[in-house]
């Protein structure tokens, strides 16, 4: 698998994806799906290099479904911290 592709999609992800309402989940998937492409077309990375992590990583069989993925981790993770879990977790 290609180091530079799975690099820049970590941190694509951590600079692009926020937490939607779960009725957009879907839709926001797919628009990220497709910005994520062409961002990563700018730098040499290919849709299929994002296509094969995809599929590694998240069960699913194409990049949107790894957004969604993505989308719900980040929702997970708006959770924790609105509700402070992770400092009890700490304590």
């Amino acid at each position: 698998m290609n180091d530079l592709a799975i690099a820049f999609l970590e941190r694509w992800i951590e600079e692009n994806v926020t937490p939607v309402p779960a009725g957009k989940l879907v839709a926001e998937a797919e628009r990220l799906a497709a910005a994520c492409i062409r961002d990563a077309a700018e730098e040499d990375i290919t849709e299929d290099d994002l296509t094969e992590i995809a599929i590694e990583d998240s069960d699913g069989d194409d990049l949107a479904a790894y957004m969604v993925k993505a989308l719900e981790k980040a929702e997970l993770e708006e959770l924790d911290d609105l509700t402070g879990e992770d400092e009890e977790a700490d304590t």
